[in-house]
């Protein structure tokens, strides 16, 4: 069982300095700096090619879609078997251990994909749709694609090399985002996401082979498979429950509502979805290794899981309270009027995308510290709390806003739970938390007033770009400056680069 750490109220505010840690922070620097412009390159490729598909596709090849994606992520539940997270979280690596995880994870990978298209004519016949049986097995081929991209990315991120993550990702994003919409324009309706899908992860291995990060084909001995432990149990089982979170939503509404309003629902939730998996993924990801570099020093690991969480705070706030104000003008606008009924959904799942992004930040410093098995029990009981809310409110016929209500809900008590777990695994009190959250708070509510404002002003003018932009931009510049005015520190970095550009130019 596990046991929390004392908290000294007399603990030095800083740790000792440790030389390595200089160099682990310039490495974790430039690799945010890395992954900032690959999830900046990645989003906005996945933005257009999401405009260019919804308006080439209905809402029910979406929904088509959505089911064969929710099995996919159910039959490949356990990923990489979690050895990926395993071999970052150690110390030391031997040539053998990398190759016994090579080994676990690809067999892992064509299991899936076999069991895929095994179990995909039952789905079929289950959903009543015929066309879900090629769509999930070429789901089936990406399940092993992954499985065998999983070490050689796994390898990279334990040496902070995100600048090599980044070129394969976003190579394999925009390969998958243009052969899924030159295959949509050619007619090939729900097909092109999952071919699509394929060819993005065909692209990333093929990187991965021309940068030689595979390693030496050698079948594996039994004692190097045991060597990785108890830890990749328990964060495949974590990953299993994070897979049954974000799909168990899906398997209810396809079920009880249908494929068209599961289209609506999968469409807004990727929406309110893109801070937790874009930016704040892009946070976790080089968080988890640079955590793990510092796990020794407990206090060090307190103060970064801190400004991450200030970090998530600052960027996630203002994102989806934002849309939350704008979304009855906004969608119409970008994606077109068929998606209008989304609206009042995506304006409730805002709120639960706010929680999960806060949540699913504390998977970095949990596995950092070894204690895969806090992740596991938390994603557990997100689980079921989720599908217990999400059974009544479908048997007593709530609908979609039911769903989206149950979903925040749950989404906000899982929230608070694991951050005060991680808080207390940190040695961090409840004002740190609160002093690390709190301005962005204000700064959103600050935005939220001017917002409202701004669209009573302009409720007579029509919604057309001209008035959707300057809303957001006024909303913007509000949450800024007061955003400046409670955070000295970001004050400091506009300095320090204003400073730089000025020594630059001399």
């Amino acid at each position: 069982m596990t046991t929390f750490p004392s908290y000294d109220e007399n603990q030095p505010a800083q740790a000792a300095f440790h030389p390595e840690w200089a160099a682990t922070r310039r490495k974790a620097v430039r690799g945010l700096g890395w992954q900032a412009l690959n999830t900046l390159l990645r989003q906005l490729a996945t933005f257009l090619t999401g405009i260019v598909l919804a308006r080439l596709l209905s809402p029910e090849e979406f929904g088509l879609v959505g089911i064969a994606v929710m099995f996919s992520f159910w039959i490949g539940i356990l990923g990489d078997a979690g050895v990926g997270a395993a071999l970052i979280q150690r110390e030391m690596l031997a040539p053998e251990l990398v190759n016994a995880g090579f080994w676990v994870a690809s067999g892992v990978g064509l299991l899936s994909g076999a069991v895929l298209v095994v179990v995909s004519p039952a789905v079929s016949h289950f959903y009543g749709y015929p066309g879900l049986i090629p769509i999930m097995a070429v789901y089936a081929v990406s399940l092993w694609l992954g499985g065998l991209n999983a070490i050689p990315g796994a390898l990279l991120r334990r040496q902070l090399d995100f600048r090599r993550v980044s070129m394969v990702e976003v190579a394999g994003t925009v390969t998958s985002g243009g052969v899924a919409i030159l295959l949509a324009s050619q007619g090939f309706a729900s097909m092109s996401i999952p071919i699509g899908s394929a060819a993005g992860l065909l692209m990333a291995l093929t990187l991965y082979g021309v940068l030689r990060l595979f390693p030496p084909v050698r079948w594996p001995t039994l004692s190097a498979v045991r060597q990785l432990g108890r830890f990749p149990i328990f964060a495949s089982g974590a990953r299993a429950a994070e897979v049954l979170r974000v799909t168990i939503d899906n398997a209810f509404v396809g079920k009880f509502l249908g494929a068209t309003p599961l289209g609506f629902y999968g469409f807004g939730f990727n929406l309110i979805s893109i801070p937790e998996y874009r930016l704040v993924g892009l946070v976790t990801q080089v968080a988890f290794p640079t955590l793990a570099n510092i796990r020794a020093d407990l206090t060090r690991v307190r103060e970064l899981y801190l400004r991450l969480l200030r970090l998530a705070t600052l960027v996630v706030l203002p994102l989806l309270v934002g849309l939350r104000l704008v979304a009855d003008r906004l969608v119409p606008l970008v994606y077109g009027s068929r998606w209008e009924p989304a609206v009042p959904l995506i304006q409730v799942l805002c709120f639960a995308g706010v929680c999960s992004a806060l949540a699913v930040l504390t998977d970095s410093p949990m596995l950092a510290l070894g204690h895969a098995a806090w992740t596991w029990r938390a994603n557990v009981l997100w689980v079921i709390a989720l599908g217990v809310g999400l059974y009544v409110v479908l048997i007593t016929r709530q609908g979609l806003i039911g769903v989206a209500w149950a979903v925040s809900l749950v989404a906000l008590l899982v929230c608070l739970l694991r951050n005060f777990v991680t808080m207390r695994l940190c040695l961090a009190t409840p004002r740190m938390l609160l002093g690390a959250i709190l301005p962005s708070i204000v700064a959103a509510l600050a935005m939220t007033a001017s917002v409202a404002v701004l669209q009573r002003l302009c409720a007579w003018v029509e919604a057309g770009w001209g008035t959707v932009l300057g809303i957001i931009g006024a909303g913007g510049l509000i949450y800024t400056f007061i955003a400046l005015l409670l955070l000295p520190e970001l004050r400091h970095v506009g300095q320090r680069l204003l400073v730089g550009k000025a020594a630059a130019a001399k």
